[in-house]
Order: C-alpha cells, then sequence, then structure tokens
C-alpha cells in the first residue's frame, strides 16, 4: 500500500456499514485516493511461517487520522445524502489530487489539527503539535516552515481565512 501511495496509484475506498439482519445499508462513506497518506497506514505484523501466504505483509487503515473532509458521507443512518453536498465535498479538496503524494500527506496531516482548533487559531496553536508533525514526518528537519506552507495552502483553496497577525479562521 505504501509503494502504491508513493505512485500516486492508491485507490479511492468506500466504507460501508449494513445490518446483516434485513441487509439495509446503514451508512456508506467515500475516503477519496488523495487522502490515502502514509500518515492514515499503519504496517501489520506479516504472516507467519505457516500460513499459506508466508510473510505476506498487510496494513490497517488509521481513519482517525483523516480530516473530515477525508470521509465524505454518502448514506448516513440509512439515508443517501444530497448528491450536491456529496460533490461539494469532493470538489472542495480535489486541489489535492494534483499534488505529489507525499505533498497530500502533509497538507491532510495539517489539515487534521487545524480541524481540532477552534474557529479562529493562531500559527502558535499548530506550532504546539510540532512534535506530532516530527513523528509523521521524521525525515523533514523544517516542521515549522512546512506547517506555514501548508497553511498556505489551505488558505489558497478556501479552507482557512488569514486574518492578520497570525491568526487564522476556519471557512465553512
Amino acid at each position: 500500500m505504501i509503494s502504491a501511495v508513493d505512485s500516486g496509484s492508491s485507490p479511492s475506498f468506500f466504507i460501508l456499514h449494513y445490518s446483516s439482519e434485513d441487509w439495509v445499508v446503514k451508512s456508506l462513506s467515500l475516503i477519496p485516493k488523495f487522502f490515502v497518506t502514509h500518515s492514515m497506514i499503519e504496517k501489520r505484523k506479516p504472516l507467519s511461517s505457516t500460513a499459506r501466504r508466508a510473510g505476506w505483509t498487510g496494513c490497517n487503515f488509521l481513519l482517525d487520522k483523516l480530516p473530515l473532509e477525508g470521509n465524505i458521507p454518502i448514506v448516513i443512518n440509512e439515508k443517501i445524502q444530497d448528491k450536491t453536498k456529496v460533490n461539494a465535498l469532493w470538489n472542495k479538496m480535489f486541489f489535492m489530487n494534483s499534488k505529489r503524494p507525499s505533498f497530500r500527506g502533509w497538507t491532510s496531516d495539517v489539515l487534521k489539527v487545524v480541524q481540532e482548533q477552534d474557529s479562529s487559531f493562531s500559527l502558535s496553536d499548530i506550532y504546539l503539535y510540532d512534535s506530532y508533525f516530527k513523528e509523521l514526518h521524521p525525515e523533514n528537519n523544517n516542521i515549522r516552515a512546512k506547517i506555514r506552507q501548508q497553511l498556505q495552502i489551505l488558505r489558497d483553496n478556501k479552507i482557512i481565512r488569514f486574518k492578520g497577525n497570525g491568526i487564522y479562521e476556519k471557512l465553512k
């Protein structure tokens, strides 16, 4: 999966929850391929030597690492969501599709932290997550510069607004 992410060929995923008693779809959501990043993938232990596919290594998807925009609801509580709302969510973040896979990971990770903030937040609020970003991206030695860059990208794509003096505001 990591090589698929690195090559930009990872698939989009549908997450389906249904009732096995009455075969009703309870929920369905889409994870666009441009949100499938290193940060959300956890390597599993290789299969044991006695397994049919001995040595094969799978992965888990850490859905809690996804920002809200990375999990697009299509069906909620058995109700199909309005097509225009689903398309609007897709289109809002589609700019990420044209970015390099390593770049997408940073954008997604910073967006996840931004979503945990109040509607108005400061650059210093985001800097509090330096160690978190360093853990996710150990190869990067310029964490704060990368955070600022990603905030600019989110601003340019109308996810947040820069109000001045290091203060940002989340847009709806």
